[in-house]
């Protein structure tokens, strides 16, 4: 026994025992949305309708009635028009006629006549590397990503990988992602280089992290480089991923504090309510295979 804690202890100070966290990736009977539903935001049919309010459309069938009148523009949405008319759920309705939109920014889902948030129920996050074209004629690489919620995955075929379903232009998680990275897989220009889900891993380098979280490079730093070791906690935004350190724990701080050393304010938020959140175009590139 002595020998065997002699090698635990050696490989757990050369890092060389991955430590595991167990994650259900596959789609169970778990809660689909929040128990909170909220009312609807009602606009007439005939006012001018932004992207985003189209965007967040009750279902798949209104928005795709709305993107498919003659008059939508995807950068400007629709205008007024007196004399607009869709066909939605069996239902014909008139530009007089108030029609129901999710409200907010955050993602949700048409339940029971209201709105409720399904921001709990994202099943993984799909990073692409996405090509922007320029006025100048060059091109622009950029990463984003977007968050793949389980309703969506409800539609898939039997057997079919949960992680390479496709996604449709009326499916939510594309209308609540990220703009520019919707327009990028929509046109064909971006790739689809990793996917994460909570509990995964993710090494940073010393010029991300002085880059997003300079107080905390300069507090720890290690040849090992396990300072750097983040784990995957959630993704608060259709551009941000929240990350804490996987090695390093809260209870730590204060032994550094009783040696001296100030801890900013920042850094101990970063432990205690997990506010280190970086956009994912900074972490895209590390994840590149």
């Amino acid at each position: 026994m002595k020998s065997l804690l002699h090698l635990l202890n050696k490989g757990l100070d050369e890092d060389t025992i991955p430590v595991v966290r167990s994650r259900r990736l596959r789609l169970g009977n778990s809660t689909a949305h929040d128990v909170t539903v909220k009312p609807l935001q009602y606009v007439r049919l005939g006012d001018a309708l932004s992207p985003t309010l189209i965007d967040h459309a009750i279902t798949p069938q209104v928005w795709k009635a709305l993107t498919r009148l003659p008059d939508y523009d995807p950068q400007t949405g629709l205008p007024a028009n007196p004399n607009r008319v869709i066909t939605a759920l069996g239902e014909v309705c008139h530009a007089k006629d108030e029609i129901g939109f999710l409200p907010g920014n955050n993602a949700q889902l048409y339940v029971n006549g209201g709105a409720a948030d399904i921001g709990g129920t994202i099943h993984h996050a799909r990073i692409y590397r996405c090509e922007q074209a320029l006025k100048s004629g060059k091109r622009k690489t950029f990463y984003s990503m977007v968050r793949v919620f389980q309703c969506d995955l409800m539609k898939r075929k039997k057997n079919t990988d949960l992680f390479r379903t496709p996604l449709r232009p009326a499916d939510v998680s594309l209308r609540y992602a990220d703009g520019k990275v919707r327009e990028s897989i929509l046109s064909g220009n971006a790739t689809c280089i990793a996917q994460l889900t909570v509990n995964d891993e993710i090494r940073l380098t010393p010029e991300v992290m002085e880059d997003t979280c300079p107080e905390y490079s300069r507090i720890f730093h290690t040849d090992s480089g396990v300072e750097r070791r983040f784990t995957v906690l959630g993704f608060p935004t259709s551009t941000k991923i929240r990350l804490a350190p996987s090695v390093i724990s809260e209870e730590g701080l204060d032994k550094l504090k009783e040696q001296g050393v100030e801890i900013p304010v920042k850094v101990e938020k970063m432990f205690k309510l997990h506010t280190y959140t970086p956009a994912i175009s900074k972490i895209g590139p590390l994840l590149e295979c």
